[in-house]
């Protein structure tokens, strides 16, 4: 795994949490209102609290995940089918998706094989590449607002690979190769750390990541993880 200093540890940290404390700020004023008045709503306030409790949790597992990346700490890591992750981050995004426009399209292979994943990490992983694509498409106008995730099997077998894509204004060619360095970022108030740390988790499980841009519009981002030949189906086992 590359190295990372301090300052980009700290950086990652509050850029990875500002959006669930966000979230759970905003949660919070909204229970605190829905049950402030002369007809207490208390079905939305249990919901909206509900929604608190899911943020903390996700706050808890991005600051694990960021720990046991830094101390190699392998004790997370199981065997996992990465579609039950993807759909689960997709739930966690489901408001910023609704509130920016975006329709999620999933494609995920249905006998995907599992690989050995460290659960808070790749949720981590998800869920900044979501985020991001949402981004990318905040000031789209001329065209749908389209997320397409997608999951299978590399033809030689080898990895599972997740694709991220979305209908965004993309990344200059100039950019293209600096996107994962620490602090490069094209965005006014990006800090540049959210997908070099996305990269470095990657890599720590001995997978890769991959960006390019998708024709016409939008980037293609690819999460290669390597296959355990023991996980592996029927339909994907070595002849």
């Amino acid at each position: 795994m590359r190295h990372i200093e301090m300052d980009t540890m700290a950086a990652s940290i509050a850029h990875e949490i500002q959006q669930p404390l966000s979230a759970i700020m905003l949660n919070t004023e909204s229970a605190e209102a829905m049950l402030s008045g002369q007809a207490p709503d208390i079905e939305e306030a249990r919901s909206a609290l509900i929604d608190v409790g899911n943020d903390a949790r996700r706050v808890r597992e991005v600051i694990d995940g960021i720990r046991n990346m830094f101390n190699k700490d392998l004790r997370g890591r199981a065997l996992l089918n990465p579609n039950n992750l993807i759909r689960d981050v997709c739930t966690l995004a489901e408001v910023d998706l609704r509130m920016q426009g975006v329709t999620a399209a999933l494609s995920l292979s249905p006998e995907l094989p599992q690989v050995v994943i460290d659960r808070g990490q790749f949720r981590q992983v998800m869920l900044n590449l979501i985020l991001n694509a949402v981004e990318a498409m905040r000031e789209i106008t001329d065209r749908p607002r389209v997320l397409r995730i997608g999951s299978d099997v590399t033809q030689d077998q080898s990895d599972v690979v997740i694709t991220v894509e979305d209908s965004g204004t993309g990344v200059d060619d100039k950019d293209i190769d600096y996107i994962f360095d620490p602090f490069f970022t094209t965005k006014p108030t990006g800090t540049g750390v959210g997908l070099a740390i996305c990269k470095s988790i990657v890599e720590a499980h001995g997978g890769r990541l991959s960006a390019s841009r998708k024709a016409p519009h939008g980037m293609i981002f690819r999460i290669y993880l390597p296959l355990p030949e023991a996980s592996l189906p029927a339909r994907f086992a070595p002849r």
